[in-house]
């Protein structure tokens, strides 16, 4: 994978955080639920959903992305999952701090980050996209075999 030391760099700061638009994304996409935000001295970095953390960066740094170790530690330690939100291409990633995966620790405006390969996470909205495809094959077969035998019809319901 990557053993690329990264430099401490300064935070810039947006109008209008990517995290919100995640939020809002995610609740839509998925379901509507309540979230808690997550804190530092920056600002929000994150959302509790449960157990789980949504955050949220505008792209990768060529297949590299970070999450703040403070919410990497609070995941890890309670079991729940990380749900990244990627702006760029709209899509969202579930990562499993549990998992042991390569990655690297930096500071960026003083806050460490822990770095890691986005092929780790798993691709939700793909994985939703497959159960919709398979919801319509289904579907398609059975309206195949009601008109073609009405016997098969009754042993299908």
């Amino acid at each position: 994978m990557f053993k690329k030391q990264l430099d401490d760099v300064n935070i810039k700061f947006g109008r209008r955080t990517i995290l919100s638009e995640a939020l809002q994304v995610f609740r839509q996409v998925f379901w509507d639920v309540s979230a808690k935000k997550i804190r530092d001295r920056y600002g929000t970095i994150a959302y509790k959903i449960g157990e789980c953390y949504l955050v949220a960066k505008k792209s990768t740094y060529g297949d590299i992305i970070s999450v703040h170790q403070k919410i990497w530690d609070a995941a890890k330690r309670k079991g729940g999952m990380i749900y990244l939100y990627l702006q760029s291409s709209g899509y969202f990633y579930r990562f499993n701090p549990r998992k042991q995966i390569e990655m690297v620790i930096n500071k960026r405006g003083g806050v460490p980050m822990v770095n890691f390969d986005i092929c780790y996470g798993k691709n939700l909205l793909q994985m939703k996209a497959i159960q919709h495809r398979i919801r319509e094959r289904v579907r398609k077969n059975q309206q195949y075999l009601e008109k073609e035998d009405p016997i098969l019809k009754t042993a299908i319901s």
